[in-house]
């Protein structure tokens, strides 16, 4: 088994994984706010 360990680049890689990562999903979340989980499957369905 291989030995895990977080170095100070593995975490400014993920700090930077982390910030590209939580844009694209607020403006996901800023989209469907406020619309019925119905419109939100139809949306997907006809993706």
């Amino acid at each position: 088994m291989m030995k895990f360990s977080w170095t100070i680049a593995e975490d400014t890689d993920t700090a930077e994984w982390y910030n590209i990562c939580l844009d694209p999903l607020n403006n996901v979340e800023k989209f469907y706010r406020g619309k019925e989980t119905a419109d939100i499957i139809q949306s997907k369905v006809l993706q």
